[in-house]
């Protein structure tokens, strides 16, 4: 299994608060350490250090990622229309009042700055994070979908998107077109083939089948991948096909046995046993 998993910022399984100038990411309980995240921002001066990473007990875990930022890109034209910055901003009830303040100044002063220069695809994709983490998802949609026609190959907007009609406005047609979208840019994207199997097996009635095609798929271009090996023989062993499962964990533990990874070979040993 990859050592050195990456995290796009705001996908299934990731919340993320952009406030004060800062990221903060709640992995989910299956990231394997330590992490690598890759983030895009125009704050100035903000470094490495300035990005906290907490579990989702709360204990900070930021000395287990890597951090990468991306170069900021601005566009040379502004497509038209340009989408509409507003005023209000939209707060879940749940948030606290210092929660609810500080998402309200964030998003007013990204709308600023897009105001100045809505040439940068960057700010339009953290205003979608923004709009996300507000619950107005269709003003997560507008933001996400005029950051690409920025940057059509910005990954962290392609990601975000794809999650967004999967999860929270129950599109899989289109969640898959974006999916199959970020493939033509990284062919082996695990992220993207994840996100399939998951779009297939749980939001996709019409195209379930295709949940463990997918991931088949994947194993033709990165045969060695110890998380597409364990995630199809989880799917098999959770969908009643033993032998299938069998195969794909016992291919999963030679990998982590070329890799001297005791702990992995362990927790595939015992998940190998656990099979009827």
């Amino acid at each position: 299994m990859e050592k050195n998993t990456k995290l796009l910022l705001g996908v299934a399984g990731l919340l993320v608060l952009i406030l004060l100038g800062m990221y903060y990411a709640f992995p989910s309980k299956e990231v394997v350490s330590p992490v690598s995240v890759r983030v895009g921002t125009t704050t100035p001066g903000m470094t490495g250090s300035d990005i906290r990473a907490f579990d989702e007990q709360g204990n900070d875990i930021s000395d287990q990622i890597t951090i990468t930022q991306e170069p900021v890109r601005v566009a040379d034209s502004v497509p038209k229309p340009i989408p509409a910055l507003a005023v209000t901003t939209k707060v879940p009830a749940s948030f606290s009042a210092t929660a609810s303040q500080l998402l309200r100044d964030k998003v007013a002063s990204t709308s600023e700055a897009l105001k100045k220069d809505p040439r940068q695809p960057l700010l339009w994709s953290q205003l979608g994070g923004l709009r996300k983490i507000g619950e107005d998802y269709q003003g997560a949609e507008v933001a996400w979908l005029y950051a690409l026609k920025l940057q059509p190959n910005l990954d962290t907007a392609l990601t975000n998107l794809a999650d967004l009609y999967q999860n929270y406005l129950s599109d899989p047609v289109k969640a898959e077109a974006i999916w199959r979208t970020a493939l033509t840019l990284e062919a082996n994207s695990y992220t993207a083939y994840r996100g399939l199997h998951e779009l297939y097996r749980y939001k996709y009635p019409a195209k379930v089948g295709l949940a463990d095609d997918v991931l088949l798929e994947a194993l033709a271009k990165r045969p060695a991948d110890g998380n597409l090996l364990v995630l199809l023989a989880r799917y098999y062993a959770e969908t009643g096909d033993t032998a299938s499962a069998r195969t794909y964990y016992e291919r999963a533990l030679t990998e982590a046995k070329k890799l001297k990874d005791d702990g992995l070979i362990k927790v595939l040993e015992e998940a190998l046993a656990k099979l009827p």
